[in-house]
């Protein structure tokens, strides 16, 4: 039995009576369709991804004022089946999108799409974006949500426990909300466990961390920078709670937390990457760990310095077509990540797949001579000082800050041995300084990003 077969079988075996016609039955039958379409080939696959992008280009050369020029670039039907005449096409940064966001609106859209909500990115770099969506947008995203439960075998008559950022505000600490099932009915079709919620800029990690030794939760959905408290208080308090299983999504995962989980917990991570203005972008593979593209909803390509889309195996930056939304479609938009292009996953699941996600521009060191992912191994440093988190941040070309929260202050033998262990780490020589905190600031989305770089690249 090959991998799509399990996962038709993985979904038929938790199938209610639904009524015919209902709006569950058509999105248990809509996930079904989806499970063939990962299973059809990648020519198939690329062939069905080009008649969407033509059916969306046609509709935003006529409709979107942002594009309403885009035909001097060629017909759609020609760029799509010309990568060189698609790569002429501008790729659109965030910065200059954020101005303009409203020409960006369609002033018609085609029959059974209606504006239902609007699509907020978090703003974290100072530039958000607010675009309009509409009820097919919202279909899709509830239907890849649903896939990616179904790839990670979770067993749905089990309880989930979310802490993240709501679109609307939870009840108080520490009860946070409560609900019956995982999702509305259109999100997940079947019956669920319960499902407990809470905010995660509300309340202390050490009260999240108390909340999920009262609701005991199967299965942990949260933001990867509170997973790594989470799982450093679990350590330190050696509590008997355990996840059967951890989702995590928003922001990049990198493999110390992946580390952390698989030693302590026994569990990988199941990731779900991807933004808030375009939804969905990939799902993480259970057994291969490549990222699924998931391309029936978008495009993405990844490109090097010049535009040029890059090989499977090198790095470049995400750039993302969105194709639900014509409410406000994005064509060629660079939402600020990067990510090393990938081959077809050997799971059978053929949609197309970036190898691994490595994260936001910012969050690269800048030097003199180039760029670098900062890596600082503060797992095992942790097991020797009694740092509970920490933040870097690159104040200048030879400047690094690192904040940090502890059970009391360093000592200056132990400042010493941490800017040692430090500057071992990095790439060039840097004047490093330590400031102990009570507590590390989160973002209006809940995020607390590991580093951040305030350098911009000469």
């Amino acid at each position: 039995m090959n991998i799509n077969e399990k996962d038709l079988r993985w979904l038929e075996r938790w199938k209610p009576q639904l009524a015919e016609g209902s709006a569950a039955a058509s999105a248990f039958a809509f996930q079904q369709k989806l499970i063939k379409s990962q299973a059809q080939s990648v020519q198939t696959l690329a062939k069905m991804n080009a008649q969407q992008l033509v059916q969306l280009l046609t509709h935003s050369f006529g409709s979107v004022p942002l594009y309403e020029n885009y035909s001097k670039f060629g017909n759609p039907a020609e760029l799509v089946s010309n990568p060189k005449r698609w790569a002429e096409l501008p790729i659109v940064r965030r910065s200059e999108l954020q101005p303009q966001s409203e020409r960006l609106q369609a002033k018609r859209l085609p029959k059974g799409h209606n504006v239902t909500g609007s699509l907020r990115s978090s703003g974290s770099t100072g530039t958000p974006i607010e675009l309009v969506s509409t009820n097919i947008t919202s279909m899709w995203q509830r239907a890849l949500a649903f896939r990616s439960t179904i790839w990670f075998r979770r067993e749905f008559d089990q309880t989930l426990g979310i802490i993240r950022k709501f679109s609307r505000d939870s009840t108080e600490l520490p009860d946070g909300e409560t609900a019956d099932h995982w999702a509305d009915i259109e999100g997940i079709p079947i019956y669920t466990g319960k499902r407990f919620g809470l905010e995660a800029t509300k309340g202390k990690l050490s009260e999240q961390f108390n909340w999920l030794e009262r609701k005991q939760p199967t299965y942990l959905m949260t933001l990867p920078s509170v997973l790594r408290e989470l799982v450093d208080i679990s350590i330190r308090t050696q509590s008997d709670w355990a996840p059967k299983g951890i989702s995590t999504l928003a922001e990049t995962v990198d493999d110390d937390l992946r580390a952390s989980i698989k030693d302590h917990w026994k569990i990988n991570i199941d990731d779900t990457y991807s933004a808030e203005e375009c939804g969905v972008i990939a799902i993480q593979c259970p057994s291969h760990g490549n990222y699924h593209i998931q391309s029936e909803s978008l495009l993405v390509e990844i490109v090097d310095e010049q535009g040029r889309v890059c090989r499977p195996g090198k790095e470049g930056e995400v750039v993302v077509t969105t194709l639900s939304n014509l409410a406000a479609p994005l064509i060629r938009y660079a939402i600020g990540d990067r990510a090393i292009a990938g081959k077809t996953c050997g799971c059978g699941r053929n949609l197309p797949v970036l190898k691994r996600i490595l994260g936001r521009e910012r969050n690269l060191l800048v030097t003199k001579d180039g760029k670098y992912w900062p890596s600082f191994g503060m797992r095992q440093f942790r097991e020797r000082v009694p740092i509970l988190s920490q933040q870097f941040r690159q104040t200048s070309l030879e400047g690094l800050e690192m904040r940090y929260t502890a059970s009391a202050p360093l000592s200056a033998d132990q400042e010493q041995m941490l800017k040692k262990h430090l500057q071992k780490k990095l790439p060039v020589k840097m004047q490093i300084v330590l400031r102990y905190v009570e507590d590390l600031p989160r973002s209006q989305s809940g995020k607390a990003e590991m580093f951040i770089s305030d350098v911009v690249a000469g």
